[in-house]
């Protein structure tokens, strides 16, 4: 079984939007129980102050996402793009994001199989020795996969 990690994505944002509303609708159930007392007052609002690091943060995050996924999938010039200072500035993704179990792009490409992008991300320096919280490594992927010559540009 192939391991898919924007199905854990997709999960964490419906995990996030269901914790946003429960907590709005927790805050409609105490006004009802407080009385009118509450509900004139209603509940503490948030700074209008922008926050501009917010964003930032929010959209390195996505980026490490599609950086993570464009490894896996093969995608050779998005991930490139992502990991480019010039192109993304401050949101550029970090070479050695983790994802979902702590897998890199080093993980995802070998799982796959895609030795052109294993030999960018190695000449990138990436860390090659990263293990899974299962405590795998690359070289463990791609041997299980049975990917012979992923296992030999790993070990090379």
């Amino acid at each position: 079984m192939v391991y898919d990690v924007r199905r854990e994505i997709d999960l964490a944002r419906l995990d996030r939007q269901t914790s946003v509303s429960s907590l709005s609708s927790a805050g409609n159930d105490t006004s009802d129980r407080l009385g009118s007392e509450a509900s004139a007052t209603g509940p503490p609002r948030k700074s209008t102050k922008a926050k501009p690091w917010a964003n930032l943060w929010k959209e390195k995050r996505k980026n490490g996402e599609d950086y993570l996924l464009a490894a896996e999938d093969g995608n050779m010039q998005e991930m490139l793009d992502l990991l480019d200072s010039s192109k993304k500035m401050l949101q550029v993704a970090d070479i050695n994001t983790k994802g979902a179990d702590h897998w890199t792009a080093l993980h995802y490409a070998a799982n796959e199989g895609h030795g052109d992008i294993l030999e960018v991300l190695i000449d990138k320096n990436i860390d090659v020795e990263a293990v899974t919280n299962q405590k795998r490594t690359a070289l463990h992927l791609a041997s299980a996969r049975g990917n012979l010559d992923i296992c030999r540009l790993l070990c090379d």
